[in-house]
């Protein structure tokens, strides 16, 4: 079986990754849910989502892939670290805004820019009511479907939920990259992709 790390195509579903047939990849566990953290949450759901969060992707085996760990947004713009499983740093995600449109630079382990996760307007289907032509419309600034590109705008990979006209970071998406896609770029977004609450400093 291929591993998430070389999948072409795969699906995430919240805290887990599969491929086109519905065999597991990976699984996300977030370090400290049981925790005072996972309390708070359980108290009001999402109220801890500025704390510093911690993510271990994890093979079907429990052999780790990636680890995703955001630092917390109560003193700055929170930033996302991917490390190998030795702790060596694979590049960083961060969220900025174009044109009212959020989208999230990736640098490698240098600081040196490499692409970019930006949001687009749903790529599939018509919304089947008014409330969910509306609802596509904020998706394009708020962000369900993505391009993965590199610094140039070249695009090498693409993340499409299930329904574009009211996709939520829960939702089932489904996440494509092109033959060839350059490291770090891949696994940047690969991560951002599968831990994209994460990325975005929502929930918990």
């Amino acid at each position: 079986m291929v591993s998430l790390l070389d999948a072409r195509t795969f699906r995430v579903h919240k805290d887990s990754a599969t491929d086109e047939h519905g065999r597991p990849l990976a699984s996300a566990q977030e370090r400290g849910r049981t925790g005072w953290r996972g309390a708070l949450d359980a108290a009001g759901p999402g109220s801890a989502a500025g704390f510093e969060r911690t993510v271990d992707v994890v093979d079907p085996r429990g052999r780790p892939l990636l680890t995703v760990s955001r630092a917390s947004s109560h003193v700055r713009k929170p930033v996302t670290h991917v490390l190998r499983p030795d702790g060596a740093r694979l590049g960083t995600v961060a969220i900025a805004s174009r044109k009212g449109r959020p989208y999230y630079p990736f640098h490698d382990a240098y600081g040196n820019l490499v692409g970019e996760m930006r949001t687009v307007s749903p790529r599939t289907g018509k919304p089947r009511t008014r409330l969910r032509a509306v609802a596509g419309a904020l998706q394009t600034f708020v962000g369900g479907t993505f391009d993965i590109t590199d610094r140039l705008g070249t695009v090498y990979g693409r993340v499409d939920p299930d329904d574009p006209w009211l996709a939520t970071e829960d939702a089932p998406r489904t996440i494509t990259f092109d033959p060839g896609t350059p490291q770090p770029l891949r696994v940047l977004g690969l991560a951002s992709a599968v831990c994209l609450a994460v990325v975005r400093g929502h929930g918990s």
